[in-house]
């Protein structure tokens, strides 16, 4: 029987924290941050995208640049296009001034982008208040000296010291395996890494001030990275969120339109079990990784924090070759209070589709408005279906996303062919640490004695809350915030408080020794030690075994001699099994914990009214409804607090199914696979070839399947105790192989265009990204077409043809991109190239639409180059109108007519980009 099992060893309870004012979520009114090396350098388009819920007004400042000035209408966007020279850092282990400052009014969320064609990547931008002071980076391995993963400090202050611990040794730079070393920054310094070598990852390198106070942002990235295949590359680039706003709990999304993506998983501490879909599958030390491909939602749960980044794989691992690398941090469930955020679109280059993710609580899909319209088509996740997520296809430029619920998440992304980017569009950063905390007021002392006044306080920064509730383990309680407490006998208590927000509540837990102080000279006291714990004895923290010699002196001035005597015990692990006392009844389940060493104390908590504060060792439980309820166990004992929380989907009262495994899909031709039924209670399994279970054609668990063309259904049932249970079904589909029938390879003339046809399969993905039977091409040069045909999942077929264009002699062209410092006459101005041009009309847009330069000039005169025909005109020499007046590096758009001396004519449209 799979088991659900997840194991939370700390003392907080997995229910987590508050929405209030005082969410720290990705707004504000300063942000500092830089790039990673991307693979267009200085060719690439980097851009800041600004926007705002109310009119806002800042400054952009950039060393070595004069400060730029911007304003931000309500629910726009501000695009500012930002120095190439400055923002491309090839600095590897040195300090630099390629940072960005941003400084505004009031609230704005900012988003970073770099655009080239094919290549587009976007970040969310973290405020200076949501910064923290230790990180651990994500990014990818490199692939050789020039395709290599990166990350990137930047300091918002002066005398910022970091410390570095990196798994990898960098030749010829500071980084060297597990040893730590320092960098020294001021404001608006930054500091890159590189992993420069094949097969280097700089995954799991912690980053930490050195004081343990100063905050600072870190962005990581990679160059040029492969994903999952063997082609098609992209750069990456994504904030990294601080420790301490990484949960427990988190839910990584699809990604529509692209075939499956890839999810990394991060531990912040050591022994750290990994749980997908309620699954075990890894323990984790400090910043090791779990990697994953998905293609439905996925709920991944750590016993101690974690962190997941989420990764699109590149365009050829995919069907059709939608999207390309790309990552994005994706926010815990602990972090699901943002009531309203306001992102941006990114509308990259060859990009043609823009999706939003969001997800919220599945009682709340009703409150959540994009643009002021309620969102639809939710669908609740597995295994978490108290949340649900909706994808919605969206325009480039600003949103607004708002609820009148307790909060939700969101992610953004755009692909197109071969092209991507991915990143959150708005995250929340609310300290997850919460813990109790005790103070002996009536002493200064490290004993608390009978009778003295210990105060208790929440610590972490998770909100204001409205309520809190103090059970202080004597039988005594209270409902002040910050109580004070005595006890008046000695002993281990255990303190338990919950804490009520506006949209949920947490319980944390832990314990208080209690002694009697001065009753003689000498006090002989045995303790217990747990892995990893320490206890104060003679005078400092111990974690070995041995006696520990104490001399006391309290405020009446009698001393004691306290000798502690420390022996090692082994925890407990802690687990639950579950059973069906009557095989017929599934609604009645017996719970067996699972646990090992001595049980002081155990309580169990079963998801429903009632069923809570259960101290029965094996309960057994009659469930009324067929639901998923949450199955929580904690036990107590010398090594203190062990919980296990388990969700467990109860059925209505007759035997189980048995549970199937097999594969489902095949081609004609596969070796098809056994089919498996696995007995939920140890009964014997029938096969059936009819729903009304009248044709047995199989028992016991393996059925070999046959091989017919298309869709066969089998139903297998168990039987046990003189119960039978409903059918379980299985449908084998055998798709046949496509046999295509294509146009015939053909000769055009340039400029001609011809319809080619392809029968024989159910779909088709052609090399033009086209998925109908038919398309219409008009090649300028020979080229062959190849189209694959599929008639089911992995069941394709590929062919192809050839259309051989003949050459004409009619020409006219112009370059993409033209640099005013070229020593070459004809690549410093912007020329018509071409031969035969009898008329032409050549107009140049900026980005806003106004002209910068127009002429219809058919001068012509042979190219210096190489003597052939021909440039036309004077060209445009990159000042507005050809007048003088510069105008700065950026991308142009130009339209482009002419009419030849032989007959016919030519129209063009595209891009332009100058450079100094």
């Amino acid at each position: 029987m799979k088991s659900y099992l997840i194991i939370f060893i700390s003392l907080i309870t997995t229910m987590w924290s508050p929405l209030n004012g005082q969410n720290i979520t990705n707004e504000g009114t300063d942000f500092w941050f830089a790039y990673t090396e991307m693979f267009d350098k200085a060719s690439a388009v980097y851009e800041a995208h600004i926007t705002s819920r109310t009119n806002a007004s800042g400054t952009i400042i950039i060393p070595g640049s004069p400060s730029i000035n911007f304003t931000v209408a309500p629910n726009k966007i501000t695009t500012v296009l930002l120095p190439a020279s400055i923002m491309y850092n090839s600095n590897n282990d040195l300090i630099s001034n390629n940072t960005v400052h941003i400084i505004s009014d009031t609230l704005v969320s900012v988003f970073a982008t770099t655009i080239h064609l094919y290549r587009s990547e976007a970040s969310l931008i973290l405020p200076t208040r949501a910064l923290g002071s230790q990180y651990i980076i994500s990014t990818k391995p490199s692939e050789s000296s020039m395709y290599f993963g990166a990350f990137v400090v930047v300091a918002p202050h002066d005398s910022c010291t970091i410390k570095i611990t990196s798994p990898i040794t960098i030749p010829g730079t500071n980084c060297i395996a597990n040893t730590p070393y320092t960098v020294n920054l001021d404001s608006g310094e930054c500091y890159q890494i590189k992993a420069t070598g094949i097969g280097l990852d700089l995954t799991g390198t912690i980053v930490e001030a050195a004081n343990g106070t100063d905050v600072f942002s870190i962005y990581s990235g990679h160059s040029f990275l492969k994903l999952l295949s063997t082609n098609n590359r992209d750069p990456l680039y994504e904030v990294e969120y601080p420790i301490n706003s990484w949960g427990k709990e988190y839910i990584v999304p699809p990604i529509k339109s692209v075939a499956f993506s890839q999810y990394q998983v991060m531990a912040m501490h050591d022994n750290t079990i990994i749980y997908v879909n309620g699954d075990s599958v890894s323990m984790l030390n400090m910043g090791e990784i779990y990697e994953d491909t998905l293609v439905d939602p996925e709920v991944v749960i750590g016993s101690r924090p974690i962190k997941v980044v989420q990764f699109m794989p590149s365009s050829n691992a995919t069907a059709p070759s939608y999207g390309d690398p790309s990552m994005a941090g994706i926010n815990a469930n602990e972090q699901m209070f943002l009531k309203t955020i306001t992102f941006s679109q990114h509308p990259g280059i060859n990009l043609d589709s823009n999706f939003v993710i969001v997800l919220t609580r599945t009682d709340e899909t009703n409150m959540v408005q994009l643009n002021n319209t309620t969102i639809n088509g939710w669908k609740a996740v597995p295994y978490l279906q108290n949340y649900s997520y909706s994808t919605i296809y969206t325009d480039t430029g600003s949103h607004t996303l708002e609820t009148s619920g307790c909060g939700f998440l969101a992610y953004a992304y755009g692909i197109g062919w071969a092209e991507s980017y991915f990143c959150s569009a708005g995250a929340g950063f609310n300290s997850t640490n919460q813990k109790i905390a005790v103070s002996n007021i009536s002493s200064s002392d490290s004993l608390n004695c009978t009778n003295d006044a210990i105060s208790f306080s929440i610590t972490g920064n998770n909100g204001t809350p409205l309520n809190a509730q103090w059970y202080f383990g004597d039988g005594n309680s209270s409902g002040l915030l910050n109580p004070v407490h005595s006890y008046t006998a000695p002993g281990v208590y255990l303190v338990s408080v919950e804490i009520e927000y506006d949209c949920s509540t947490d319980t944390l837990l832990d314990t208080v020794v209690v002694d009697y102080c001065c009753m003689s000279p000498t006090t002989n006291k045995a303790d217990t030690l747990c892995p990893g714990q320490t206890i104060y004895a003679g005078g400092a923290w111990q974690s070995a075994p041995g006696s520990y010699f104490d001399t006391l002196t309290n405020m009446n001035g009698c001393d004691s001699v306290i000798i502690t005597t420390l022996s090692y015990i082994e925890p407990a692990t802690i687990g639950f099994t579950y059973s069906y006392p009557d095989p017929c009844d599934s609604s009645i389940i017996e719970f067996t914990p699972t646990s090992t060493n001595t049980i002081d104390s155990i309580e169990w908590h079963m998801g429903f009214t009632g069923g809570d504060g259960l101290t029965e060792l094996n309960p057994i439980i009659n469930f009324s409804d067929a639901q998923i309820y949450n199955i929580s166990l904690s036990i107590y004992n010398a090594c203190g607090w062990v919980d296990t929380i388990i969700p467990l989907q109860t059925h209505n009262p007759e035997l189980l199914q048995p549970i199937i495994i097999t594969d489902t899909l095949y081609c004609e031709g596969d070796n098809l696979s056994d089919i498996i039924a696995l007995p939920s209670v140890g009964g014997s399994i029938t096969w059936y070839s009819d729903s009304g279970l009248t044709s047995v054609i199989g028992t016991g668990p393996i059925l070999t399947p046959n091989s017919n063309s298309g869709s066969t259904t089998y139903f297998v049932t168990e039987s046990f105790g003189g119960c039978t249970s409903d059918p379980g079904i299985v449908t084998i589909y055998n798709y046949p192989l496509p046999v295509l029938e294509i146009s015939n390879d053909t000769v055009i003339a340039a400029g001609e265009a011809v319809e080619l046809n392809v029968y024989g399969a159910n779909t088709y993905v052609w090399s033009t990204g086209s998925t109908t039977n038919s398309i219409n091409v008009s090649p300028e040069q020979t080229t062959t077409y190849t189209v694959t045909g599929s008639n089911g999942p992995g069941c394709n077929t590929a062919t192809s043809v050839t259309i051989e264009v003949m050459p004409i002699e009619n020409v006219a062209y112009i370059p993409n991109v033209f640099s005013l410092s070229s020593t070459n006459p004809e690549n410093n101005r912007l020329f018509v190239f071409g031969k035969n041009i009898e008329t032409l009309e050549l107009t140049i847009y900026n980005r806003w639409g106004e002209i910068v330069y127009q002429t219809i000039d058919t001068n012509s005169k042979n190219r210096n180059s190489d003597g052939l025909c021909c440039t036309y005109g004077e060209g445009w020499d990159g000042t507005h109108m050809n007048a003088g007046k510069p105008l700065n590096p950026a991308v142009f758009v130009y339209k482009f007519k002419v009419t030849y001396t032989k007959g016919g004519e030519y129209f063009e449209t595209g891009n332009i980009t100058l450079t100094k």
